[in-house]
């Protein structure tokens, strides 16, 4: 049997995921939430499946989710990324559902954003779901 962790299991969850039939997910970093369960369930469940491609640009941008790595989220949807602006170029180009995944550390009250930055429309930590408006 294999035990989900919070992060993942409260994606899964969500009916956004559930009904989402084309996915962009990012393989984690050791640093990050691991996206490796997310990725099998993906797998399991016929889900396309898209992953960054080395021009922010040339992502598929038809999707119905797009799960985003962050080093820093704030209770009000904004995300911090590495700095180099490459999830936001993506990010600009689709409609889908914006999904952030973090520890509950990494998220504070208040980040000073940019004009560039777009909002997440749900942050997901190991403690908790926050929606958007």
């Amino acid at each position: 049997m294999i035990i989900l962790d919070n992060i993942t299991q409260f994606l899964l969850n969500t009916p956004e995921y559930q009904q989402a039939k084309k996915v962009h997910i990012y393989k984690s970093l050791k640093s990050e939430p691991d996206t490796g369960q997310i990725i099998t369930d993906l797998k399991k469940n016929n889900k396309e499946i898209y992953y960054p491609h080395d021009n922010p640009y040339r992502n598929e941008t038809d999707i119905d989710l797009v799960i985003v790595p962050g080093t820093k989220f704030d209770r009000h949807m904004n995300r911090k990324g590495r700095g180099k602006g490459y999830y936001d170029m993506f990010l600009e180009k689709t409609s889908a559902i914006k999904v952030g995944l973090t520890f509950s550390k990494n998220i504070v009250e208040r980040l000073f954003t940019n004009f560039w930055d777009i909002p997440m429309d749900i942050i997901i930590s190991e403690k908790e779901i926050i929606k958007g408006e």
